[in-house]
């Protein structure tokens, strides 16, 4: 999934603890792996290539810059999507509050943030992976690759309407169940 996804599911979770972050990180960390299990589509990443031993590298470059903004705006998307579309669901009416001027964050809606970035984390680790290769990374990468949907779907198209489709679900539950 992409990463906008995954932080909405991560978010929608948040909601459940809103008085715990640390708990709402772990379940959108958890969450990651429970959706990519799902056959999805995801974007390539153009710098990302085998070496001769066989093992995935991403070398720095004009590739990898590419990359790296596409990476950007999915993360910046997928927090967008959390914070201003899915406002009644993530912090409700009272979920922020202004100190001085400055709007600050409930318990409730930094919940619903620890869960967003929980959701994004272990993509962030692979490319932790993909530059350094050592442990816990390894172990990370190797549980990531097992759980991975070993089919995914490759028609764009198709691939954006079912993550709709299951953001769409996820939130709806959420806003239901709480």
């Amino acid at each position: 999934m992409i990463l906008a996804s995954h932080a909405v599911v991560g978010a929608v979770l948040g909601k459940l603890v809103p008085q715990h972050p640390i708990a709402a990180f772990f379940l959108g960390f958890l969450s990651h792996f429970v959706f990519d299990s799902i056959p999805h589509w995801q974007y390539s990443l153009k710098s990302l290539s085998k070496n001769v031993a066989g093992d995935y590298e991403m070398p720095s470059g004009k590739k990898f810059n590419t990359d790296m903004l596409k990476v950007g705006i999915d993360i910046l998307s997928g927090l967008a999507i959390v914070v201003w579309f899915l406002k009644p669901l993530a912090f409700g009416d009272s979920g922020l509050f202004t100190l001085s001027g400055v709007k600050v964050f409930t318990t409730g809606g930094l919940s619903v943030l620890a869960g967003a970035f929980g959701g994004m984390l272990p993509d962030g680790l692979q490319f932790l992976y993909f530059k350094i290769k050592r442990e816990p990374f390894l172990s990370l990468q190797r549980f990531h690759n097992w759980i991975h949907a070993e089919h995914d779907i490759t028609a764009v198209s198709y691939g954006v309407v079912t993550q709709i489709a299951i953001v769409l679900a996820v939130s709806l539950l959420g806003t239901y169940l709480l």
